[in-house]
């Protein structure tokens, strides 16, 4: 994945959050809008895209004339009998073009008439097409659709027009375009002259990098489902959700917006993960909520618009989140640190062992503790009955003494 940035970048200079935008369409399996002036790489960018990535493109310049099957597929009118054997005439479609394709690049999509703009949005919204027949219920193996259109109001001056709000809320990716004289950046700007005037050589993309970059896709679209958001992230997401719209109460403007649940709910959490999944990360962190950037373009005022990364930077402050399972070293950290507090816990539990003698209270010459201890108990009483039979014995003789003494002293007095 990060191939393919590298690729965007060898192809085009500047326009940094149009291909971040883009890798993010690739791997979320969902479809980008990107307006702008002409002339700002906006269609070079979405064809590099399509080759790099190593999908089956379908590129196609939309105008006033444009006809469905133009998109679809050939036109063929069909004779058959039905099963009572009466003949009909009906009309079918050869699959092809987006119907067939990967990628699709359409290029000026504002421009295409109504008839064949609701037949497409319902195949980019379903990613399946019903047209009797041949291509009945057919499952298409569309990942992503990437349409351009100029800038569209009464200040423009490129005759084009808007698309409705409803159909905006099809792309969930956003982007609006600028080039590098708009945004005054001047040394890229410096870089593509030295690149055109042949002062700096071409950049070269390794050979047999599409492949490469295919399965790298392919591979995130099964991985995706198990990149978690975490529960203090999703508590983080609904209260930029819910800070947007309290800025949106204090705008006056009548401009439409679109904070939509199918948007902000259920495509939000989507792309956030597979900005993760870009970084080579399996668990979303606070940084991966800045994508949401890319998802309000067209749908906030632009004003607001652009104050959307501060939004989410004071969200994120006040919130601090949860990312989910620590890494896999802060995991051995914590796994050692609960290895020596039960080692300790066990030791402050076990019963107090005399120096010399092991965990089980033996001595090195194989004698048990507490045999010993035992032994040791029955001389204590041993010899404390010693001494209280020597006590006894010193008691007696001192009697025998006295009495001796009395008699003696009776028989002297009786002669006297």
């Amino acid at each position: 994945l990060r191939s393919l940035r590298v690729a965007l970048d060898h192809s085009v200079i500047g326009q940094h959050a149009l291909k971040d935008a883009m890798v993010l369409a690739l791997v979320a399996r969902e479809h980008l809008y990107v307006e702008g002036p002409p002339g700002v790489a906006k269609t070079r960018l979405a064809e590099s895209a399509a080759r790099h990535a190593g999908l089956r493109p379908f590129v196609y310049q939309l105008h006033r004339d444009t006809r469905l099957h133009e998109l679809i597929g050939d036109a063929l009118i069909v004779r058959e009998r039905d099963s009572a054997g009466a003949e009909l005439i009906r009309q079918s479609t050869r699959p092809g073009g987006i119907l067939s394709a990967q990628i699709a690049v359409l290029d000026d999509i504002s421009r295409a008439p109504g008839e064949s703009l609701n037949v497409l949005f319902r195949i980019l919204n379903e990613r399946r097409f019903n047209g009797g027949g041949e291509s009945a219920e057919l499952q298409l193996p569309l990942i992503s659709a990437i349409a351009t259109g100029n800038p569209c109001g009464p200040d423009e001056a490129y005759f084009a027009e808007s698309l409705d709000p409803a159909s905006l809320d099809r792309f969930a990716l956003q982007v609006r375009a600028h080039g590098l004289i708009a945004e005054q950046a001047w040394e890229e700007a410096a870089r593509v002259i030295s690149l055109n005037d042949g002062g700096e050589p071409a950049a070269s993309v390794p050979e047999h990098h599409e492949e490469a970059i295919a399965r790298a896709l392919f591979e995130a679209h099964h991985l995706l489902p198990s990149v978690t958001l975490g529960e203090g992230l999703r508590a983080t997401m609904i209260a930029i959700v819910r800070a947007l719209a309290q800025r949106l109460e204090g705008e006056a403007t009548r401009a439409p917006h679109l904070l939509t649940d199918r948007t902000f709910l259920a495509k939000a959490p989507l792309i956030c993960r597979a900005q993760a999944l870009v970084h080579g990360r399996v668990a979303c962190e606070a940084d991966d909520l800045y994508a949401m950037r890319h998802m309000t373009a067209f749908r906030l005022p632009a004003r607001l618009h652009e104050q959307v990364d501060e939004i989410i930077r004071e969200v994120i402050a006040q919130r601090p989140p949860s990312s989910g399972p620590p890494p896999p070293q802060q995991q051995q950290q914590q796994q050692q640190q609960q290895e020596q507090q039960q080692q300790q816990q066990q030791q402050a539990e076990a019963p107090r062992v005399r120096p010399g003698a092991d965990a089980h209270g033996v001595d090195g010459d194989g004698i048990d503790g507490s045999a010993r201890q035992r032994a040791t108990e029955e001389e204590q009483r041993e010899s404390g009955a010693s001494a209280e039979h020597r006590e006894d014995s010193e008691n007696s003789g001192l009697a025998r003494t006295r009495a001796e003494r009395a008699s003696a002293a009776a028989l002297s007095a009786f002669g006297h």
